[in-house]
């Protein structure tokens, strides 16, 4: 059933440089395509117990996290992470583009990604305690990374400056927003036994340790010579030249390997100015007050 979600439209900011409206699905800023998979899949979509989800906010290494999850769970197919797409390897469980049906004849277990906030969930993946790896990175650092991608991506072409776009992320009129709460609903459930809570920045601050923790919650152990091809085969360089991972030259109005932008932490200096900086602190210190989540800005 969907009568726990309730559906509304904001008419789109012209101030902020928007070009088509917001779509909401409670609380949430979703993609039309989101609310669309709400609405024809959340009662009947049919989990399986053994499904791995990798699950985020967008812009926050979902594509590195993925590509870890492929290789540590596939014994480390380096030649299939090559020269398979990573959306055959890894569907996108609510875009339009998915084909569904190829999703639910998908040999098990499943690798699965979705953006959906906790509470947007199909009902059947946690009543089946599917495992979730949930990755998210600073707030500064995802704004820009995120204003990159919306003015890149075709589907959105964003032509706004910066700052309407931080303003789009601040009112939470980005998609999957609000960017807090889709972290926190995550954050309270980070001791569930089907979920691993992790942070870009702990990964790019140690990544072997970061493997080991990633194997372990998939019940696998790796030896030193796979954990090494691992950290070879997903360093930032190495991801931008893989056409399995980028985005087909038709999704973008750039180059494709500029889905790759810098993968830094710390970027958000060039950008942000200490209005930007207050504005945002302070309402990360309301809504994270007492939480215990709290971001890294630069290591």
């Amino acid at each position: 059933m969907t009568a726990k979600f309730q559906f509304s439209t904001l008419p789109k900011d012209e101030k902020l440089a928007e070009s088509f409206d917001v779509y909401l699905c409670n609380e949430f800023s979703l993609p039309s395509f989101a609310i669309k998979f709400i609405k024809e899949e959340y009662s009947t979509y049919e989990a399986r117990s053994d499904d791995i989800y990798v699950v985020s906010y967008p812009k926050t290494g979902t594509t590195w996290l993925q590509e870890i999850v492929y290789l540590i769970h596939s014994n480390v197919d380096i030649n299939s992470a090559r020269n398979l797409s990573l959306d055959k390897r890894f569907p996108y469980i609510e875009h339009s583009k998915t084909n569904f049906n190829e999703v639910k004849n998908m040999n098990s277990p499943r690798l699965l990604k979705t953006h959906l906030p906790y509470s947007c969930l199909p009902e059947d993946i946690l009543q089946k305690q599917c495992k979730m790896i949930y990755i998210t990175r600073n707030p500064r650092d995802v704004a820009v990374s995120y204003y990159h991608f919306a003015c890149m991506l075709k589907e959105t072409q964003y032509k706004g400056n910066f700052e309407q776009f931080f303003q789009r992320f601040l009112l939470d009129r980005t998609t999957y927003s609000p960017f807090l709460l889709h972290n926190l609903e995550f954050w309270n459930h980070r001791n569930d036994k089907n979920v691993l809570f992790l942070f870009y920045e702990d990964l790019k601050r140690d990544i072997t340790s970061n493997l080991k923790k990633i194997a372990e919650f998939l019940d696998r152990n790796l030896s030193d010579e796979e954990l090494n091809s691992i950290k070879k085969h997903t360093e930032f360089k190495s991801m931008a030249k893989q056409e399995s991972v980028v985005l087909p030259e038709d999704a973008t109005v750039g180059s494709k390997g500029s889905f790759f932008r810098k993968g830094q932490t710390g970027d958000w200096k060039n950008y942000f100015t200490p209005d930007m900086i207050q504005k945002l602190d302070i309402k990360i210190n309301e809504m994270l007050k007492d939480t215990g989540l709290q971001y890294t800005y630069e290591l």
